[in-house]
C-alpha cells in the first residue's frame, strides 16, 4: 500500500505535512552529538517506525471489519467471538496482520459451508421481525379508521406469511438435525434453533391470551352459569313448560 495514500488516511492532509515538516526539521540538526540531536534522533527513529505501522494498521482495521461483518452474517456469539483477542490488540505488525487473514478466511470458509443454513435463518428471523410488528400493529385502535378495503388485503397478507412461519421452523430444524448427523453443532449466537423457537412460541401465546382473555362466565365455570340461569327463572326445564302451556292454549283456540 502507498505511504502517502495511508498518511492521508491516518492523518488527513494537513497533518501529514505538519508531520513531514518535523521529520525534515530533525534532520537538518544531525550534526554534532549534543544530547538535544541525540533526543532528536531517538524521535526520529520513533517516528519512523510509527510510519512503517501505519500501512499495516490501515490494511489490519479494514479487515477487522470485514471480520465484524462476517461474524454478525454467521450469528458467532460473544464468546465466540472473544477467543480471537488479537482483534482488539493495538501491536500492528506482519504477525497480527497475518492473524487477522486466518480468522477471516476460516469465517468466509464457514459461510461457504453453510450458506444454505445460514440465509434461511436470517430469512427466519427477517420474517419473525415482520409477525412482531404485525402482532404490534394489531393493538393499535387508529387502525380501524383507516382505508378498510386496503386494511383487509394487508391482514390477509399478514396471516399468510404468519402461517409460513411454522413450516419455516421445520425446515430449518430438518437442516440442522442433518448438520449435526455430519458432526457439525450449528448455533445462534451460542443457542439452538429449538431454543429460539420455544422462546418465540411462549410469547405469541402470551401475547394470544393477552388478545383474548376470559370473560368472568368462563372464569366463575358453568356451574356459576347454571345458577344465574335459575335465579332469572330461564332454567331450561321452565322454558320447556311455558313453551308447552303456550302451544296447548294455542290448540284450544
Amino acid at each position: 500500500m502507498d505511504l502517502d495514500l495511508s498518511l492521508n488516511e491516518e492523518l488527513g492532509e494537513a497533518g501529514k505535512d505538519k508531520l513531514l515538516e518535523c521529520l525534515a526539521d530533525m534532520q537538518r540538526h544531525w550534526a554534532g552529538c549534543s544530547a538535544t540531536n541525540v533526543r532528536r534522533r531517538k524521535e526520529w527513529s520513533e517516528l519512523l517506525n510509527d510510519l512503517k505501522k501505519l500501512p499495516l494498521k490501515f490494511r489490519i482495521n479494514e479487515i477487522r471489519r470485514e471480520i465484524s461483518s462476517m461474524w454478525d452474517t454467521c450469528f458467532k456469539s460473544d464468546k465466540e467471538r472473544e477467543q480471537f483477542p488479537e482483534y482488539s490488540s493495538d501491536d500492528y505488525s506482519e504477525h497480527l496482520l497475518v492473524k487477522h487473514r486466518d480468522v477471516l478466511e476460516k469465517l468466509k470458509a464457514f459461510y461457504i459451508q453453510h450458506r444454505e443454513l445460514i440465509d434461511l435463518v436470517h430469512k427466519y428471523e427477517e420474517m419473525w421481525k415482520s409477525v412482531v410488528s404485525i402482532q404490534e400493529q394489531s393493538q393499535n385502535p387508529e387502525r380501524l379508521f383507516k382505508n378498510r378495503g386496503a386494511q383487509l388485503l394487508k391482514e390477509e397478507h399478514d396471516r399468510k406469511l404468519i402461517s409460513k412461519i411454522p413450516h419455516m421452523q421445520n425446515v430449518i430444524l430438518k437442516a440442522i438435525k442433518k448438520k449435526e448427523a455430519e458432526g457439525t453443532l450449528f448455533l445462534i449466537r451460542g443457542e439452538q434453533f429449538s431454543s429460539i423457537i420455544e422462546r418465540h412460541n411462549l410469547k405469541d401465546e402470551k401475547k394470544t391470551v393477552k388478545r383474548t382473555p376470559m370473560t368472568s362466565s368462563a372464569l366463575m365455570g358453568p356451574s356459576a352459569k347454571r345458577s344465574r340461569t335459575v335465579e332469572n327463572g330461564t332454567s331450561n326445564g321452565h322454558t320447556t313448560q311455558s313453551h308447552r302451556k303456550a302451544v296447548r292454549q294455542l290448540e284450544m283456540k
